[in-house]
């Protein structure tokens, strides 16, 4: 179920274990707030994350997408966060074809303690959204 705020907007997260997750988990931890529509899906790494994943989260009602990944080319699974970016980059070539706004999906990079980052990121995909407005696949 999701929480509605102001804006009614919803985020799907992937972040990355250990790093994207890490930041998320330490914007919590001090307190930082963050809208509550995020919905952050763990994955061992975003390498795994398939253009199908992005996608189906469109077609579920996301607003937004964002990949939260460590900082590219410094992935612990030697390649990971690159192999998620070009998914990624295809993703907004695909939704920009259909007329959804490929700016709706974009991989940020930030560490463990970065959790500053991670709001930026977030504040980033939240002005995105309101400028381009809701997911119109939810009406559907």
């Amino acid at each position: 179920m999701w929480i509605k705020m102001e804006e009614h907007f919803r985020v799907v997260a992937f972040a990355c274990n250990k790093w994207g997750y890490g930041a998320a988990d330490l914007t919590g931890t001090t307190r930082n707030k963050y809208p509550t529509d995020i919905r952050i899906i763990r994955v061992r790494c975003t390498g795994r994350i398939d253009a199908y994943h992005l996608l189906h989260a469109f077609r579920s009602g996301a607003d937004a997408v964002m990949v939260v990944s460590w900082h590219i080319g410094e992935c612990d699974f030697n390649n990971g966060n690159i192999k998620a970016l070009s998914r990624v980059n295809f993703v907004k070539r695909v939704l920009d074809k259909i007329g959804l706004d490929g700016s709706r999906v974009n991989l940020y990079e930030c560490g463990a303690a970065e959790f500053n980052i991670f709001l930026e990121s977030v504040a980033h995909t939240m002005k995105i959204l309101k400028k381009i407005g809701p997911n119109p696949l939810k009406k559907m």
